[in-house]
């Protein structure tokens, strides 16, 4: 088993994962795994091409967070998750052993992270998590968010255990429509809007106050690998 399973969970979107799959292709070394995580209700389903170098998951459907946590459950034992959405490229030869060393010459447990050419150090919106992280907590992303707060999540977690990485030169660039990489289609729309962020906000609001010491806890005194 390599050490790295990708998660990219996608909807409505054949075309544009088939361009990740794509950046992946040109740049990793050999080290990853990539699972594309698909919901059985997308009219879009057929159109997705099958790879023999990728793995599929098609589930009931459900949102990002939960296309997460499923793929985590299905596939628990990776060493690193390299947590991506399908509007994600990655430019950066290399990246796999950067961001293995850094995490492994910092105690083994760590969140690393690339340049999106749009939020940069401010924000990881793809990561790359140790599995132990994932394994003390029992998810990729608390599950009770939709969609939003993510990558918000990821970042105050490595930042609170003091393991946060961030690699300006390697670049996952984030092809999103808020800066005109792309169109502003209806699956954007569907997961980007007001009620979906409210709800999300007071969601992770409440992971902070009421879960997010406890997490790192479980997290800290996690002697597994």
């Amino acid at each position: 088993m390599k050490p790295i399973l990708i998660i990219v969970p996608s909807k409505g979107r054949p075309n544009k994962i088939d361009d990740f799959f794509k950046t992946w292709r040109e740049t990793t070394e050999g080290f990853s795994d990539v699972l594309t995580v698909l919901d059985d209700d997308d009219p879009t389903l057929s159109k997705y091409s099958n790879y023999y170098d990728i793995k599929k998951d098609i589930d009931k459907g459900g949102t990002f967070a939960q296309a997460c946590n499923r793929a985590f459950r299905k596939y628990p034992n990776y060493k690193y998750y390299f947590v991506v959405s399908d509007d994600h490229r990655i430019r950066t030869k290399g990246w796999e052993k950067l961001f293995m060393k850094k995490i492994e010459k910092n105690g083994g447990k760590g969140v690393a992270y690339g340049n999106d050419l749009l939020q940069g150090e401010k924000l990881a919106t793809s990561a790359f998590i140790s599995g132990n992280i994932f394994r003390a907590l029992g998810f990729v992303t608390p599950p009770t968010l939709i969609h939003m707060f993510t990558d918000k999540f990821w970042t105050d977690l490595g930042s609170e255990l003091g393991k946060l990485f961030y690699f300006p030169d390697v670049i996952v660039e984030h092809i999103h429509f808020s800066v005109g990489k792309s169109k502003n289609d209806k699956w954007y729309k569907r997961v980007n809007n007001q009620k979906i962020y409210n709800h999300d906000l007071k969601m992770y609001e409440e992971w902070k106050k009421k879960e997010m010491k406890k997490d790192l806890k479980k997290i800290k005194l996690y002697k597994g690998a």
